[in-house]
């Protein structure tokens, strides 16, 4: 546990205040750096970045606010007044950036999504800092046989949006459509978190607290699930796919996998190629 980086005297600098700053500078010169590659005015990124923070915080409460009322049982004073029962809801707080993000673009007549994209990237990095913040506060990092049985959700998400910021990163390489990083992010985002909260339930990872709706279904997953649905709703409308294409290309991929396997059982040539890619696919999908 490292409550504090920095202790000079009386002064303590808190470990999750040093990362959230530290996320918050590496994002901000990363969302700088490709809005100016892409020629956009920097007075729109900066106020898209004031406002959204802004709106990200207050939805952040409000979302906490919601889904613990045995806490705060309702009070507009406790609203205001209580101290953070889990410090920022991620979830509200990324309803609230996007809220107000979509209003203010397209007042000023920019796509949402075009300046999203630049900043989907630096954001997944951001948050990968901040949780590896929360994991340095709360964990011990000296290795022990707890540790190594029941490795800390925060950790392992820290190491997941790392390798997400990697790949989107990649991607950039390549020329997509408006909206895919996005899109990219809130998809893959939504499954780390939720692959991170049923590994905590099977007891491989430290389970995450969440407050349960009606003692049913937890708001993690009810949270996680709506932004998988957005994501893949949004990803498929912004590629212009056409769903009875799709339909007639899934059949189609259907029946050349069941010839293919008929063909492997009678076909030896066959059988060491299906094997050949079973044993590349790591590498494959490394690169």
């Amino acid at each position: 546990m490292i409550p504090a980086i920095l202790t000079i005297g009386n002064f303590a600098l808190p470990t999750i205040s040093f990362f959230l700053f530290l996320g918050f500078l590496l994002f901000l010169f990363l969302y700088w750096r490709a809005a100016k590659h892409e020629f956009i005015d920097e007075e729109i990124i900066f106020d898209t970045l004031v406002i959204c923070l802004v709106s990200a915080l207050f939805f952040a409460r409000v979302f906490e606010f919601i889904t613990y009322p045995a806490i705060y049982k309702w009070s507009i004073a406790n609203f205001f007044l209580l101290n953070p029962v889990t410090g920022l809801n991620l979830w509200g707080a990324l309803v609230g950036a996007f809220l107000a993000g979509l209003f203010y673009l397209r007042n000023k007549k920019y796509n949402f999504w075009q300046i999203f994209d630049l900043a989907a990237a630096p954001l997944v990095l951001f948050l990968s800092i901040y949780k590896l913040g929360l994991f340095l506060e709360s964990e011990s990092i000296f290795p022990k046989q707890e540790f190594l049985k029941n490795i800390p959700n925060q950790a392992f998400l820290a190491i997941l949006f790392f390798v997400l910021f990697w790949v989107l990163k990649r991607l950039e390489k390549q020329k997509k459509h408006i909206g895919f990083f996005t899109s990219f992010a809130i998809v893959f985002f939504s499954v780390g978190n939720l692959s991170a909260f049923y590994l905590g339930k099977f007891g491989i990872l430290k389970e995450a607290e969440s407050a349960y709706f009606f003692n049913v279904v937890s708001y993690h997953e009810i949270f996680a699930g709506a932004f998988l649905l957005f994501g893949a709703v949004s990803w498929y409308i912004l590629a212009k796919r056409k769903p009875k294409e799709d339909v007639k290309g899934l059949l189609a991929l259907f029946l050349l996998l069941i010839f293919r396997s008929k063909r492997s059982i009678t076909s030896i040539s066959e059988a060491d190629q299906i094997a050949r890619s079973i044993v590349l696919l790591p590498y494959n999908f490394a690169r």
